[in-house]
């Protein structure tokens, strides 16, 4: 995510997928945005979109509430369910559910067993003591 040309605004329940690249744009909550997309300066994705994985959306172009967009450069290929529209949503929650599951992994040593940060604090101890 890039703001060279002014803000990139992303709502709330936004997936975005790995390797997408957002620059000065908007997204509008509930959208996901497709792994290796590229949205350039001053685009606007609207609620409840999708653009899919590769879609390069160009400068300034809009994307209207409940669409599906891919190509490159993309075009609008049809609008999304309702069905679909839902699971928008519960696809971001199930994503932040997991996100939370590894809140623990933040924390100094991340997923290092404790046993390897009392050995590497002995250590530590132990250096100093010689100095």
């Amino acid at each position: 995510v890039t703001s060279y040309e002014g803000h990139s605004t992303i709502g709330k329940y936004v997936t975005v997928g790995h390797g997408a690249h957002i620059h000065s744009a908007t997204v509008g909550d509930e959208s996901l945005i497709g792994m290796g997309a590229v949205l350039k300066p001053g685009c606007v994705v609207e609620s409840q979109s999708f653009i899919a994985a590769g879609a390069v959306i160009e400068r300034g172009c809009v994307v209207n509430s409940g669409e599906i967009w891919g190509g490159n450069p993309a075009k609008k290929l049809r609008e999304l369910t309702a069905e679909e529209k839902a699971k928008l949503r519960v696809q971001a929650e199930k994503y932040i559910s997991v996100g939370n599951m590894h809140n623990h992994c933040m924390e100094l040593g991340g997923n290092i067993p404790d046993s390897f940060l009392e050995d590497a604090d002995s250590l530590i101890e132990l250096s100093a003591a010689e100095d």
